[in-house]
């Protein structure tokens, strides 16, 4: 998992559904330019998260949503649902909405 250092310029958007779920988000004209998932759960395989971020790159919300839909990993502790609700929040965040 890479690690963001400056974390200045990233929109957050979190949930809370008995596990952690944070996204830090960049976008440049409403396209992912970078993207961090973070929290306390697991998925499944260990690098799936890790492979979604590099998916989500170039990728407007629209996009992003249908690829998290249908993307291929075991989440515990949290749900696809609250992926895409927590990157809803962050791309709203991002347009300081």
């Amino acid at each position: 998992m890479k690690d963001i250092e400056d974390k200045s310029g990233y929109s957050v958007g979190e949930v809370k559904t008995g596990k952690y779920l944070k996204i830090l988000l960049r976008t440049k004209e409403n396209v992912i330019s970078d993207i961090k998932i973070i929290g306390d759960f697991f998925a499944f395989p260990e690098t799936a998260i890790d492979a979604l971020e590099a998916k989500l790159i170039g990728k407007n919300l629209k996009e992003a949503l249908k690829i998290i839909d249908n993307y291929e990993i075991t989440l515990v502790g949290v749900s696809k649902e609250d992926l895409k609700n927590a990157l809803k929040k962050a791309f709203k965040c991002n347009q300081g909405v």
